[in-house]
């Protein structure tokens, strides 16, 4: 098991391939030995996998987007809607990393700019992605 593992609830998953099995970070918990700050982080952190559901919902409701625009559809989510809570950008990026290691959400084709200029991917939510939704 690798330190990562420890600090986290996992589930198994199918992967995008066949025979491939992935394991998803659910819950953060804290070591039985860690400093207090560390459990506090881990109770502060909220389900993982219902931050995974809640960016296929707006990929599937909105469409395909880039982690950018992503997270404004997040934002005014949480501004106007119960039961949505904040995330940060960079636990935005990384919860849709797991997604397409997952096979449930993939690169679309489609480049677009950032609010810099920078070239980004759009992403789209897979049929396996609505599929789980489902």
């Amino acid at each position: 098991m690798s330190e990562q593992e420890g600090l986290f609830s996992t589930a198994t998953i199918a992967g995008k391939y066949l025979g491939e099995t992935i394991t998803v970070f659910t819950t953060p918990v804290a070591r039985r030995n860690d400093p207090s700050t560390s459990h506090n982080a881990a109770d502060s952190v909220r389900n993982v996998t219902e931050t995974h559901r809640r960016i296929l919902d707006l990929l599937a409701a909105f469409g395909d987007d880039h982690d950018e625009g992503l997270l404004s559809t997040w934002e005014l989510m949480a501004d106007r809607q119960d039961g949505w809570y904040p995330i940060s950008p960079s636990g935005l990026r990384s919860r849709r990393a797991e997604l397409v290691k997952s096979g449930l959400v993939a690169d679309s084709g489609v480049k677009a700019h950032t609010k810099s200029g920078r070239s980004t991917i759009v992403w789209t939510i897979t049929d396996e992605g609505r599929r789980s939704l489902a």
